[in-house]
């Protein structure tokens, strides 16, 4: 009996404004814990960090300058259970980080997250100056899960 291996990908990306409003490196990535970070600026010299997780299960990058960063993206292979708590975490985490002020982020995410699985395909709220968006998308038989930020300064 052959096992089938399913992986389910989980991207989040966090697009922020052509000026940025101050997001640091470092606020984002606040106890994100087992990544690694190395430098690979853009072909045209804009500073990028890539991030991977020991696993290699989790990647992605922060791009812009670490004091001023223009976009977050970051993607999931989930394979186990604990890899998608792992996931959870560090989406919810990111949005902790990126809105400090926000008391029911982690309430709205798993609201989100359960509304999409079972529902739709979308999910949206505006938060201060952001439109937060979850939506699930599935390419040739794999399931995408992205978070988009869009920050809005006034």
């Amino acid at each position: 009996m052959k096992k089938i291996l399913t992986i389910t990908l989980i991207l989040i990306t966090f697009t922020l404004a052509a000026n940025p409003i101050g997001i640091t490196a470092e606020q984002a990535t606040h106890n994100l814990k087992n990544l690694t970070y190395q430098s690979a600026p853009l072909h045209d010299g804009t500073p990028r960090m890539l991030i991977q997780s020991e696993s290699g299960i989790i990647l992605g990058e922060l791009t812009g300058p670490p004091d001023n960063l223009k976009a977050i993206s970051v993607m999931f292979g989930v394979t186990d259970d604990k890899n998608n708590l792992q996931a959870i975490h560090i989406h919810q985490q990111l949005l902790e980080n990126l809105f400090p002020n926000w008391q029911q982020s982690s309430t709205w995410y798993n609201a989100a997250l359960n509304h999409i699985i079972n529902k739709d395909l979308i999910a949206e709220i505006d938060r201060n100056q952001a439109t937060i968006t979850l939506e699930k998308i599935t390419l040739q038989n794999h399931n995408f899960i992205s978070l988009n930020i869009d920050i809005n300064p006034q």
